[in-house]
């Protein structure tokens, strides 16, 4: 069952489970399927560099910290290429789970400094530190 959208996000009740933690997997309404999740991109078609990304956000913030992200960060970052694989977040460890992915002519890594130099970047407003407590950053690749 999906649940009510909230601040343009959709909480489903479609959950990941990993061990005795869940996670809400956070999407859009698909226009093609009414209440189900729309992929944003295939396991076997993951791009050259992908990254899967677990924030630890302060205590009452997780919801806050996904709208901003949702509203500001997705739209910069697709825009300068970024693909973004899905988002999901463990209330119960209070942690905002995603993976992004690049492939263009040049490395993630360039990609991603160019998304931390743009003056757009900036002119967001919103700086992690107010909401991340800690951050782990893993490349992965998908199961062929």
């Amino acid at each position: 069952m999906i649940g009510e959208p909230r601040d343009g996000l959709l909480l489903a009740d479609e959950h990941l489970l990993c061990g005795a933690h869940r996670f809400t997997l956070l999407t859009e309404k698909s226009s093609t399927s009414p209440g189900c999740p729309t992929p944003t991109m295939k396991e076997a078609d993951m791009p050259r560099t992908t990254q899967l990304r677990t924030y630890t956000i302060r205590e009452g913030l997780l919801d806050e910290w996904a709208v901003k992200w949702r509203n500001l960060v997705v739209p910069l970052r697709l825009e300068l290429g970024f693909e973004i694989g899905g988002a999901w977040v463990d209330h119960e460890r209070s942690q905002f789970i995603w993976l992004i992915s690049y492939e263009g002519d040049d490395t993630f890594e360039e990609a991603n400094k160019r998304y931390w130099a743009s003056p757009r970047r900036e002119a967001l407003g919103l700086d992690p530190a107010n909401y991340l407590l800690a951050r782990d950053v893993r490349e992965v690749e998908a199961v062929q």
